[in-house]
């Protein structure tokens, strides 16, 4: 990415202020479908201990809902001045993906 950046500012570009990553669609709905699949895990596992620790057992879901899955864009910021002969580097970061679900289990 670096090179492009230097190719656009010896080109005459004086200003770039930052650069955004962020995941394809497909990606995204790949990455949002699992991390759907971990949070209902995460929150089966939760569930179960509670339901242990109280010694009572779950029964069937209820209601499901999700509240919210979000991922986050990176934004690399660069600066970089026409004529440099350093080479901009941009640093590579995770994308961050948050997905939150309640599930209501009845007890028996």
């Amino acid at each position: 990415m670096g090179k492009y950046l230097d190719a656009a500012t010896n080109a005459g570009a004086d200003r770039i202020n930052n650069i955004r990553f962020s995941l394809s669609e497909e990606r995204e709905k790949e990455i949002n479908t699992e991390a759907l699949k971990l949070a209902s895990s995460n929150a089966y596992d939760k569930a179960q201990a509670i339901a242990d620790g109280l010694g009572i057992k779950l029964g069937k879901v209820l209601r499901v809902s999700e509240s919210n899955v979000y991922s986050a864009p990176y934004y690399a910021r660069a600066m970089s001045e026409g004529g440099m002969d350093m080479q901009t580097s941009i640093s590579p970061q995770d994308v961050d993906v948050n997905a939150q679900i309640t599930i209501v289990y009845a007890i028996k």
